[in-house]
């Protein structure tokens, strides 16, 4: 008699333990997605706002451009709004059903993507100012700056997130229970400092 209560008291612990170590590893999952669909938004509006204002720049249906000089700042220009387009294009990859996060191969793509963005914008940005000023309009260069301060955080919480859902994954025995319930490891959208940055 009493090892039969014995033994469905240890059932019943192991069948509380295996419900909380679930419920950790969806919360946790769910805490990277929201960060993640925060962080898309953001990246989104900042790359939206890019190609609003470079529009003129981008490729028409017969593979040209509204402008007729090619010179060297058009062609800064048209990386940047192709770029742009093309790292949007990449976020839309991340947007996931459910609670289900992105492979590491569909981060890094986005990493890559959103870092040659960034080099086309910077060269663009430090290029040589003439008499009319800098390339860049000052009013750009001020949201371009508003949204970067938005992404600082948010980039950082994500980064956290991951490493606390990535460290309850491969802690065991709650190891087990990521892999019967298929919970897959996901990227960091902050280049990590381990992996070589991919240039353009």
């Amino acid at each position: 008699m009493n090892a039969s209560i014995a033994g469905l008291v240890a059932v019943l612990i192991i069948v509380f333990w295996a419900l909380g170590a679930y419920n950790r590893l969806v919360s946790l999952r769910a805490t990277v997605a929201q960060h993640l669909q925060t962080l898309l938004e953001l990246w989104q509006a900042q790359a939206q706002m890019v190609c609003t204002r470079l529009a003129p720049y981008e490729p028409g249906e017969d593979g040209g451009t509204r402008w007729i000089t090619v010179d060297e700042e058009t062609q800064r220009w048209r990386a940047l709004a192709l770029s742009a387009r093309q790292f949007m294009a990449c976020c839309d990859t991340l947007k996931t059903p459910g609670q289900q996060l992105p492979t590491l191969d569909d981060v890094a793509a986005v990493r890559a993507a959103r870092h040659i963005f960034d080099a086309n914008w910077q060269q663009l940005r430090d290029a040589h100012a003439d008499l009319a000023g800098a390339a860049v309009p000052v009013d750009l260069q001020l949201l371009w700056s508003q949204h970067e301060l938005l992404l600082k955080d948010r980039l950082t919480s994500h980064a956290e997130a991951v490493r606390a859902y990535h460290a309850a994954i491969e802690q065991f025995p709650a190891s087990m229970m990521a892999w019967i319930f298929r919970f897959e490891q996901t990227g960091q959208l902050i280049q990590p400092p381990s992996e070589p940055v991919i240039s353009s």
